[in-house]
């Protein structure tokens, strides 16, 4: 092809060509170069070979753009251009030619292998530090694991089930922790590590092992732990629910209001401080939710019967449930809100929770939420689709009595319920199941495996009539709720005002609750 042949508007194509092609090379370089820098993981090999290669053919497509724009503008025909364009890229011309070279750089090198040159320096200068920081950090995790050697005396071994190596063990590292042996039911010592102020004359205690490794026993949300204490020389027994989440394994958090008559309530506010050291027995109780058994949960409580809702709603959400939680508690004021800032904060993190609190005595403070007791409309209005949830209540029992009646009316099935009451038992009433003429004169109860007979009232539980004869049954709320003391009747007829821990098949086995089963006749126990 002749230059001269080219017509002014074919040579104008040409260079513009000629530019475009010099253009996009400057852009592959630009962003070759971009690629390198930006990269922050040394070891993505790949992306640093694609920018080399992208640094690559920008150059090739820079260096034809000017060979073209030299044919044009030089008037030089195109063939020598290009040969001489491709001896240059092929590093045949002579060392002494390119040094002639105006574009020459270091040591007489194109630009395009001085770039070549350059980044591979770069490259080998990023794998050498490379290489340093792995040894450094190898250094770094091989001081950790040096720390954590055991002793001479505390050499790896198998452990057989024997116990008195099992106790050698324990004793030996706190390694070895205690959860790893969690027993199903807890009886010993905790420690309070911490006491807070939840609401007025309502407080929060924090109890761990007094070695402070993790608890010896795991626990269902909303189950409850029975406090053995020594209140004036007295033994005295008092369950509280466990407020804090399962899936916290160093420690367990009660939340006590303290009552002007309570015994247990005045002596945790009162007497106890940090460090006190308390007996416990744990866990108790059916009424928990770990969201197993349903794809959505309501919880409605009342004073401190949040403490069971509060311990669901912070395992669910720990655990990231991805079920709704309704959320309903009621309280006077706002100032007996219990958990009103952890519950706001929980709710801007989970979107499933969903939170309605009501204030029965809100008038002339700054509450601006709903006032009153829990209403049928209410209630209606803040779950979609009650009838099918599953609903949890805890609280007093007028309050729990009043919820019922309202999820009777919208048509919750009865089987969907559970409550826990808090508070003194079930009032008295005249209505006495299966029980015989009243008699003033005591009647026999008979232990059976103790093989002793004291005398029983009819006012009395068989639970009174054997701690008054200093026979101890395992007991705990005392209001027929947690079950605990369950025993068997081999024969005699009792009544009970509270039997609602014990299950249909129990009840036909001869299963009755000592502090709730009075008698007015002769009746025998296993125990």
């Amino acid at each position: 092809m002749n230059l001269k042949e080219l017509t002014e508007e074919k040579r104008k194509e040409i260079l513009k060509a000629a530019d475009k092609r010099i253009e996009e090379g400057r852009i592959l370089i630009n962003s070759g170069f971009k690629d390198l820098n930006i990269t922050s993981e040394v070891t993505d090999y790949l992306k640093l070979e694609n920018a080399l290669e992208e640094i690559k053919q920008g150059v090739s497509q820079f260096n034809s753009g000017i060979a073209a724009n030299k044919a044009i503008k030089e008037g030089k025909a195109p063939q020598n251009i290009a040969l001489r364009w491709f001896k240059k890229e092929m590093n045949l011309i002579p060392m002494s030619l390119q040094a002639k070279q105006k574009h020459s750089f270091l040591l007489g090198m194109s630009f395009f292998h001085t770039s070549i040159m350059v980044i591979l320096i770069l490259f080998m200068l990023i794998m050498i530090w490379m290489y340093f920081f792995k040894m450094k950090r190898a250094a770094i995790l091989l001081e950790g694991l040096s720390k954590k050697v055991p002793a001479e005396n505390t050499e790896p071994e198998i452990i057989e089930d024997r116990e008195p190596k099992i106790k050698e063990t324990v004793n030996e590292s706190k390694s070895i922790s205690k959860i790893e042996k969690l027993t199903k039911k807890y009886s010993g010592p905790l420690k309070i590590i911490g006491i807070f102020d939840e609401a007025p004359a309502v407080k929060t205690f924090r109890l761990a092992n007094i070695d402070d490794s993790s608890l010896a026993f795991n626990y269902e949300p909303g189950q409850f732990v029975t406090f053995v204490l020594d209140i004036d020389g007295k033994k005295v027994r008092r369950s509280y629910t466990i407020a804090s989440s399962p899936t916290v394994k160093d420690f367990i958090e009660v939340t006590i209001k303290r009552e002007d008559k309570g015994l247990v309530s005045k002596y945790f506010h009162d007497d106890l401080k940090l460090y006190d050291v308390v007996e416990v027995n744990a866990p108790y109780g059916k009424f928990y939710f770990n969201g197993t058994d349903a794809n959505s949960i309501v919880l409605i409580s009342g004073g401190v019967g949040v403490t069971p809702m509060m311990s669901a709603v912070r395992y669910l959400t720990a655990k990231c449930w991805t079920g709704e939680i309704y959320f309903l508690f009621c309280s006077k004021t706002s100032e007996d809100f219990i958990y009103q800032k952890e519950l706001e904060y929980l709710q801007s993190r989970h979107a499933n929770l969903n939170v309605l609190a009501s204030m029965t005595r809100a008038k002339g403070t700054s509450w601006m939420g709903p006032q009153g007791r829990f209403t049928k409309e209410l209630i209606n209005n803040f779950i979609p689709d009650l009838n099918a949830k599953a609903v949890h209540i805890c609280g007093p029992i007028p309050m729990m009595d009043a919820v019922k009646l309202i999820l009777a009316e919208l048509g919750v099935p009865k089987e969907k319920i559970k409550t826990e009451a808090f508070g003194s038992a079930k009032p008295k009433t005249e209505k006495k199941v299966n029980a015989v003429a009243n008699k003033k004169e005591p009647k026999k109860l008979t232990f059976t495996v103790l093989n002793k007979t004291v005398d029983i009232t009819s006012e009395q539980t068989i639970l009174e009539a054997a701690e008054e004869n200093g026979i101890e049954i395992e007991n705990s709320c005392r209001s027929g709720e947690c079950g605990m003391c369950k025993v068997k009747l081999l024969s005699g007829i009792v009544s009970m005002e509270a039997e609602d821990s014990l299950e249909d098949d129990e009840k036909r086995e001869g299963i009755i609750l000592a502090c709730q089963a009075k008698t007015n006749g002769n009746v025998s126990i296993e125990v």
